[in-house]
């Protein structure tokens, strides 16, 4: 009985390294426009909200929906760039969430990509993580 009605809500977390994305998609019913808090619009200044605007656009012309949402987002952690990638793959499952046929779509444009790698920990002894001072002989 509820797979007949539409959500209308969905919310999905995303990593990418150290940064963390939690996404709460809305659908907005009332403006034309849709409406995006980055962590109660402290990092408005430093994330470009149109990127996040034109993305929307993008996911909106695969899927062929017409609907307009509304994005909450709070990202802790990692750096500008890190955290931008976090909230696109959490937007991305926040919207495999309203439809999972989306799964398939996004992975035909090469849009669910998620890179695992992490800075890795510094080693005891080492100056770095692998870097070793320099050996000498006599």
């Amino acid at each position: 009985m509820n797979e007949l009605i539409p959500k209308l809500n969905s919310s999905a977390t995303a990593k990418k390294k150290t940064s963390i994305a939690k996404i709460y998609l809305k659908q907005n019913l009332s403006l034309n426009k849709s409406k995006i808090i980055i962590n109660d619009n402290s990092l408005k200044n430093l994330f470009n909200i149109n990127y996040f605007d034109t993305f929307l656009n993008y996911i909106n012309i695969i899927t062929k929906n017409n609907l307009i949402y509304d994005l909450k987002i709070i990202v802790k952690g990692g750096g500008i760039q890190s955290q931008r990638n976090a909230i696109r793959l959490g937007i991305l499952k926040s919207f495999i969430n309203l439809n999972i046929e989306y799964k398939s779509l996004f992975k035909k444009y090469n849009l669910i990509d998620n890179d695992s790698r992490i800075k890795e920990r510094r080693k005891y002894g080492l100056k770095k993580a692998r870097k070793a001072s320099q050996y000498s002989k006599r």
